[in-house]
């Protein structure tokens, strides 16, 4: 058993979310799904990335879009981000 802490709302949590179901298939691995809240985090650090910075925003779409590539996955992009409601799908 592998405990799989991911954040709601995270651009790269999509990518491994996307993936365990397969992963499982193929090895037999379960996974423990821990989702914790990395926002609350980063505004307690005052670190949001990107939320103000289009040059890098744009990056990160395309860097998802590259690696989500890798895995033959179609994201739809940009997303909504940072979401509005992630205080409440983190409950």
């Amino acid at each position: 058993m592998i405990d799989f802490w991911f954040s709601i709302g995270s651009t790269y949590t999509y990518l491994s979310v996307m993936r365990l179901a397969e992963v499982q298939a193929e090895t037999g691995i379960e996974f423990r799904w821990r989702p914790f809240n990395v926002r609350s985090i980063m505004i307690e650090m005052d670190n949001v990335p990107f939320a103000k910075k289009p040059v890098k925003a744009a990056y990160m779409w395309r860097d998802i879009e590259r690696r989500a590539a890798m895995h033959r996955m179609v994201p739809k992009l940009p997303a909504p981000y940072p979401l509005a409601e992630l205080e409440r799908s983190n409950r």
